[in-house]
């Protein structure tokens, strides 16, 4: 079982940079020609949602969950995700 630990602090900062455990609101989408904001907007992604960070895997992924669904986003992805938490 997971255990959500909330942090108090405000700076901004990439999804990427999260520890497990941590939980973050979106701020805004790092928009990429390889990797569209609207992509990541229409999986749930959006400024203003809460997430959390549930696991690292392999090669630096990162399992979050946001919206209710689980995602498994890899480095360069999670980098383009700015969270403040």
């Amino acid at each position: 079982m997971a255990v959500l630990v909330r942090t108090t602090q405000t700076e901004e900062r990439s999804l990427s940079e999260l520890s497990p455990g941590l939980a973050g609101v979106i701020e805004r989408l790092v928009d990429d020609a390889d990797l569209p904001a609207s992509y990541l907007a229409a999986l749930g992604f959006i400024p203003g949602r809460h997430l959390t960070v549930l696991q690292r895997l392999r090669g630096g992924a990162i399992l979050v969950q946001v919206n209710g669904s689980k995602y498994a986003l890899g480095t360069e992805v999670s980098r383009r995700i700015v969270v403040r938490g």
